[in-house]
């Protein structure tokens, strides 16, 4: 379900539900205004209003006021150890989630959070090995973790964003289901879904590149491209790279040969497109499509023609079945002997000073 430019859903009693929010990487920018990387908190901030509607009290939605707001995928905070013990204690748990990595004096390596005790306390996988009052511990959600983020309110702070882990790339820990046209969780519906996250390679960080958008809004989604031309170099020279694979693998060796995003929602539709101008061995040469996957393709053509520049090009709309971390990959093979793929040829239409691109890999969706 998309809801666009701060929607409006009428719920039982007329009551008119409002989400005049979207989740940025960049602070103070609904829509970034340029790449993000190794970024350590998501943003929660108003969009086009500054109102939000929550469920809770007497079961019924109310308005709340909205102001930037953030969760942190890095965060440092005060705690107290005890020295044999894996317990920590005196801290602010609102903002942690069981998975985290844990680092900090009297901390032993490759420890993280086991489970969340209280407001203000949890236990590690590790006994801390000095007593401390106040020593300042680094969070870090794991590499490659997908999470939900939800807005709720707290009768103390206010508007206050919570991330709650996947179980894999794709599978929701916690339940969502829809309340009078909005998704909150189903077992607390006071939690209202506005999108999803996920951290990139590196502990405590996420990004958003152009080949690589690690976060998507539940609402007032926007269109974006992520693109990639594997192999390319700006220098107003023809680059190119060959390939002798006879099975289905990643162009250019994997380098720079995958979109990769997340997904709040089933329906979302995203459209691919490879382009690729190639030269084969007068024998059976594929290129094609990845969906999840870098050794079966979803799509392919292919040239079986004597050896001659060939452009193809693969356009697909895909629905995918699961939401979180997804990919596309540009993928190739060929029967026998060798074939080479043009990153870039200056000097067609374009003109020569103007080093164009010839074979690349796009996707459009809403985020």
């Amino acid at each position: 379900m998309t809801v666009n430019v701060c929607d409006w859903d009428v719920g039982p009693g007329a009551l008119m539900i409002g989400a005049c929010i979207r989740l940025s990487l960049e602070e103070g920018e609904p829509i970034p205004t340029s790449e993000q990387t190794a970024k350590t908190k998501v943003y929660g901030m108003p969009y086009h209003g500054n109102y939000i509607d929550l469920y809770g009290v007497n079961s019924a939605w109310a308005k709340y006021t909205l102001e930037q707001i953030y969760t942190e995928l890095t965060a440092t905070i005060g705690a107290n150890t005890v020295s044999g013990n894996p317990l920590i204690s005196n801290l602010d748990t609102s903002d942690l989630v069981v998975g985290m990595e844990v680092t900090g004096a009297g901390i032993p390596g490759s420890t993280t959070i086991i489970s969340i005790n209280s407001a203000s306390a949890c236990t590690l996988s590790n006994d801390a090995t000095a007593t401390d009052y106040g020593v300042s511990l680094t969070f870090k959600v794991p590499p490659d973790t997908t999470m939900d983020i939800f807005i709720y309110r707290d009768g103390v702070n206010g508007n206050k964003l919570q991330k709650v882990t996947y179980t894999d790339d794709t599978t929701r820990q916690e339940a969502v289901s829809y309340l009078d046209g909005r998704r909150v969780k189903t077992s607390e519906p006071a939690y209202l879904l506005v999108g999803t996250c996920r951290t990139s390679s590196t502990a405590g960080q996420t990004q958003w590149t152009e080949d690589s958008k690690l976060l998507c809004n539940e609402f007032n989604r926007q269109p974006v491209k992520l693109f990639s031309c594997p192999g390319y170099v700006d220098d107003n020279a023809e680059t190119s790279y060959s390939f002798t694979n006879t099975s289905i693998a990643p162009v250019n060796g994997g380098a720079d040969s995958t979109l990769e995003f997340v997904l709040t929602d089933i329906s979302q539709i995203v459209r691919c497109r490879i382009v690729c101008m190639y030269t084969d061995a007068g024998v059976a040469g594929f290129i094609a499509l990845g969906i999840d996957d870098t050794a079966h393709d979803r799509v392919r053509t292919f040239s079986a023609a004597a050896p001659s520049v060939n452009e193809r090009v693969i356009d697909y709309p895909n629905k995918f079945d699961e939401p979180g971390h997804h990919f596309i990959e540009f993928l190739c093979m060929i029967a026998s002997g060798t074939g080479t793929i043009y990153a870039d040829q200056p000097g067609g239409s374009g003109g020569s000073d103007l080093d164009p691109y010839s074979s690349y890999i796009v996707a459009v969706l809403e985020m």
